[in-house]
């Protein structure tokens, strides 16, 4: 009898069958390591623009934030009776959203806490812009001596969704 060399057709598909498992792991341990880096990207982007919103109304200091807080009259309480104000501002790049701020060029609406969606809804006025940003100012000032103002900012990057988001509260008083 003579000895055949090769693969038999049943070893050639087990083989392919082996090699197609493990093909379709590996790509998608890929895509999955792609998805994790533009959501750490997005993310990155969001937390550098709260940044810069803390650091431009720090720069502006308490008189810039004094006047913004009085130029926007819609004021909401929450459950410890403090007012709050609920601004928008939508932007494309860094240096639009420091503009913007030192123009106080905000958008405030009535009746809106400052989720993505509402976010969202409010960009569709006016070109598309790729950030929205909600900014909350708490009046926490007690006496009439001291006045602090506690202002939490959400940035979203809004051609990806609610999340990733980033958030940042500070502080400003005299």
């Amino acid at each position: 009898m003579k000895k055949k060399n090769g693969f038999t057709l049943v070893e050639l598909i087990a083989a392919l069958a082996i090699l197609s498992i493990g093909l379709t792991g590996i790509t998608f341990a890929f895509s999955s390591a792609g998805q994790i880096r533009k959501n750490e990207d997005i993310k990155l982007d969001t937390a550098a623009n709260c940044q810069i919103i803390a650091e431009t109304f720090r720069a502006n200091g308490k008189v810039y934030l004094d006047d913004v807080y009085k130029t926007y009259p819609a004021k909401i309480k929450d459950a410890n009776n403090r007012n709050n104000i609920y601004l928008y501002i939508f932007f494309d790049d860094v240096s639009e959203l420091k503009t913007n701020i030192s123009n106080k060029s905000f958008m405030q609406t009535i009746g809106i806490t400052g989720n993505f969606s509402d976010c969202k809804s409010i960009n569709t006025s006016g070109p598309k812009k790729k950030f929205g940003a909600n900014i909350q100012i708490t009046d926490f000032t007690d006496t009439n001596s001291y006045t602090l103002y506690r202002i939490n900012a959400t940035v979203w990057n809004l051609s990806y969704g609610e999340n990733p988001n980033s958030q940042l509260t500070f502080y400003i008083g005299s």
